[in-house]
């Protein structure tokens, strides 16, 4: 997040021969596509081989935004945004955790999982379970943080974008996790 931070304010003190400024920074929410990589891999992979569990109610907000569609954003900043200008890129909803695991689950030809997990027990398993770890020298395949990032509630609004650049995304939840899991092996 730090470095995030300084490469915004980096850009946006950028400034041409002539002392306008020019830098534009784009806020992407997650991204994801046939080439991402990270957590929503494991997440998809979890999902197709049905050892996918929710760890609480799964209420908790996200945004997204197709690779495709963030390739778009930054081609129309470019070509359209005033220098200084900061926008949030997403697909122009908010979506609950259970919204998108419906989304993968129907992509992957799954059911979508209803089991769910208390969080209080689970946080205090994964403690445990890295203390353990710790002591044995191993690392645990579920850690604390990665539980805090499937809990976390970040949702972020792209309307600014949709607005001033005319941006227009093409790929909502459901046609992007069936455009993204559609050709790739898990």
């Amino acid at each position: 997040a730090e470095t995030k931070a300084e490469a915004e304010r980096d850009v946006l003190s950028a400034r041409n021969s002539n002392g306008d400024r020019f830098g534009v920074v784009l806020r992407l929410a997650a991204v994801y596509g046939s080439r991402m990589k990270g957590n929503y891999v494991r997440l998809a992979r979890a999902v197709e081989r049905r050892r996918f569990l929710f760890v609480g109610a799964g209420d908790n907000r996200r945004t997204t935004v197709h690779q495709s569609d963030a390739a778009l954003a930054a081609i129309l900043a470019a070509e359209r945004a005033a220098g200084g200008s900061i926008y949030n890129v997403t697909d122009g909803s908010i979506h609950t955790l259970k919204d998108i695991v419906a989304a993968i689950s129907t992509a992957v030809g799954k059911p979508t999982p209803r089991l769910t997990l208390p969080v209080t027990p689970v946080k205090l398993g994964i403690a445990a379970a890295e203390g353990l770890a710790r002591a044995l020298g191993l690392t645990p395949p579920v850690g604390k943080a990665l539980l805090e990032k499937f809990l976390e509630d970040i949702a972020v609004d792209g309307s600014k974008i949709q607005n001033e650049l005319g941006f227009e995304p093409r790929f909502d939840l459901a046609r992007g996790w069936r455009e993204s899991l559609g050709r790739r092996p898990f």
